[in-house]
């Protein structure tokens, strides 16, 4: 054979697709979870988040080869990745006891976590009204375990799978269950159950998909993260088209259908039962005379809280300040305002819309709730903005308090399964005899805006003319594991 011949032949073999192997990538997904994850009649894995793996692998990550591992189970299918028998998962729940032994790219998508009871039963309007409750979800369900922290009382049922959450429902071992919208109306059409089962409530939660990759494999997880950040918006929204509607993707502002009234009938009954007629109208009067009392007193409340968070409003806060300052005699008896925000506020709106903007408010109102002592005043300024009155703290102490309210809300949205990463920055002052509310609000707002200019995530303490950054971002956010999402900070 001539030299060159074998010169090219030596190449083809050397640089052909088939001598260059692609590496194999094992995955185990989910498979009773339609829209998002499952696998159909004939064991192929199907959904948004396996469709939006294989685009990542075909068209981004072309040095591997897509294998998948069978499982009977989502349970069946963490084990498979905590033994590294299978290296990626096309979705799972962030979680800080996950973190021990996984790894978590960048959310790729996110939906309303809705609420399924039965038919007759009460709307959930408020999840305090799931107190006591027992909730159906499948073995090794995060959700489960983050909903039993937030409803005091709240019983779980764990079953081998979806499909069995929904069922024990219907068949009343169980009270409810939750999932995310596309999951919950392709249950109630894939097992016949939506003459029996209902949307019950939103939980103001959304459920967040992020691919999860084995601790071992720290490489994979910084090229998965890269592909997604490359992976075109008009491919992850073809990939949802074939499997979801637009409705599936917004909370649920009606529920369940409305039936007017059948005036018809209530003028039949006036006619056959006069007297009955006449009891009636005197009970309406009466039940609306006691409504408007109870409401005028609604009202008065009301008027004193912010809606959305429940904590007191600016308006009661510009009515008892005034008062605590007038006790307040430094530096026997001091008295120290915190004013925090939270970091990058618009851009969670932006990334993951307003309703988990409004949750993320909320729980950090119960965060603060929880760090505050007997005797301060925790306000909703306004925005993403709150203040924390501490009577009897002097600038020192209202300085450390703002670290431990830093700090507590770090690692309560750290462990969250559900809602982003949040921080917040916090400006620190200490009233200054004869100066006035709005004196002393403005020094601690300066504060506040030291800490947003020197990297957020921090306290700043004013001391003199210009405020003193005092605490920086801990090391617990440094130590996070290798490819966990940086906090929307």
């Amino acid at each position: 054979m001539p030299s060159r011949h074998l010169t090219a032949l030596l190449c083809l073999l050397l640089f052909s697709p088939w001598s260059l192997a692609a590496k194999p990538l094992y995955f185990c997904n989910d498979p009773d979870w339609p829209p998002l994850d499952y696998v159909d009649s004939q064991k192929r894995p199907r959904g948004v988040a396996p469709d939006t793996l294989k685009w990542l692998v075909t068209h981004r990550l072309k040095q591997y080869r897509l294998i998948h591992w069978p499982t009977e189970n989502w349970d069946q299918s963490l084990k498979a990745l905590r033994n590294n028998k299978c290296q990626v998962m096309p979705e799972a729940v962030l979680t800080q006891k996950r973190l021990q032994w996984m790894l978590f790219t960048r959310p790729y998508a996110s939906y309303p976590l809705v609420i399924i009871g039965r038919k007759g039963d009460p709307i959930i309007a408020d999840l305090k009204q799931l107190r006591g409750k027992t909730l159906a979800r499948q073995r090794g369900s995060m959700v489960a375990e983050r909903l039993r922290q937030q409803i005091p009382g709240l019983k779980i049922m764990e079953t081998p799978d979806s499909s069995s959450a929904y069922l024990s429902v219907a068949g009343g071992k169980a009270d409810f269950t939750v999932d995310p919208a596309p999951v919950a109306r392709a249950k109630l059409n894939q097992l016949g159950l939506g003459e029996r089962l209902a949307f019950k409530g939103d939980t103001g939660l959304r459920y967040t998909l992020r691919m999860a990759v084995n601790k071992a494999h720290p490489a994979l997880l910084r090229q998965l993260d890269a592909a997604l950040e490359n992976m075109p918006f008009a491919e992850l929204s073809r990939i949802e088209s074939q499997y979801i509607t637009p409705a599936d993707k917004q909370p649920f502002a009606k529920l369940e259908p409305f039936d007017p009234l059948d005036w018809h009938g209530w003028i039949a009954w006036a006619k056959q039962s006069p007297n009955q007629l006449i009891l009636l109208s005197i009970g309406v009067v009466v039940f609306l005379l006691v409504l408007l009392v109870i409401r005028g007193r609604q009202k008065a409340e009301e008027a004193a809280l912010d809606q959305l968070t429940g904590l007191p409003n600016r308006h009661l806060l510009e009515k008892r300040l005034p008062k605590l300052l007038r006790r307040a005699k430094p530096p026997k008896k001091p008295l120290s305002v915190v004013a925090l925000d939270v970091d990058f506020f618009k851009k969670i709106n932006d990334e993951y819309g307003h309703l988990t903007g409004d949750a993320v408010l909320k729980e950090l109102a119960g965060v603060l709730r929880k760090q505050k002592r007997a005797g301060d005043l925790v306000v909703r300024w306004g925005g993403e903005e709150f203040l924390f009155v501490a009577p009897g703290a002097s600038l020192k102490q209202a300085c450390g308090l703002a670290e431990r309210l830093r700090d507590a809300t770090q690692r309560h949205f750290m462990s969250h399964d559900v809602l982003p990463m949040v921080t917040i920055s916090l400006g620190v002052a200490e009233y200054r005899p004869g100066e006035t509310m709005e004196q002393l609000i403005e020094r601690a707002d300066r504060a506040l805006y030291q800490s947003k200019h020197q990297g957020r995530n921090r306290v700043s303490c004013h001391r003199g003319e210009r405020p003193a950054t005092t605490v920086t971002v801990s090391g617990m956010e440094t130590a996070r594991p290798i490819g966990a999402r940086d906090p929307l900070a």
